[in-house]
């Protein structure tokens, strides 16, 4: 989940599996992440974001587990930027995007301004289904 200004560009990510970020390990394998691994693994975050340019420190700040509970999510953005900075005034799109089986792409995105309160954004989505992929080791 990340915020983007109306020049596209991100502002600040919420957050992100750890398998995205920090990928995991498997025997005899060098350690990769998550996105590199999986080309198919959230697309749209990895190509605004750039998150090979971050370092672990910065990702660490928005990774977290899975989340277990489908449904509805609570994420709090304070209008501040991945600096801690507050951002300029005007509108914002609030961005979500999930892997579903490497074959489905789901984004949702939703607005919203720095004159909002606090409350629910409605989020439109967007399905896309991604080009068969073959992952190591099956490959």
């Amino acid at each position: 989940m990340w915020i983007e200004n109306e020049k596209n560009e991100v502002v600040k990510t919420l957050f992100v599996t750890s398998f995205t970020t920090k990928g995991r390990v498997r025997e005899g394998q060098p350690i990769k992440r998550g996105y590199t691994y999986r080309p198919t693994c959230v697309p749209t975050w990895v190509t605004n974001a750039k998150p090979a340019d971050m370092t672990d420190t910065e990702l660490d700040a928005f990774t977290g587990a899975t989340l277990k509970e489908s449904g509805k999510q609570t994420f709090i953005w304070d209008f501040t930027d991945s600096e801690g900075k507050k951002v300029a005034k005007g509108n914002y799109k609030v961005c979500v995007e999930a892997t579903l089986k490497n074959e489905y792409k789901l984004l949702y995105v939703g607005t919203l301004s720095t004159k909002d309160k606090a409350g629910v954004i409605e989020m439109k989505e967007t399905v896309v289904p991604t080009p068969h992929t073959c992952f190591p080791p099956s490959c």
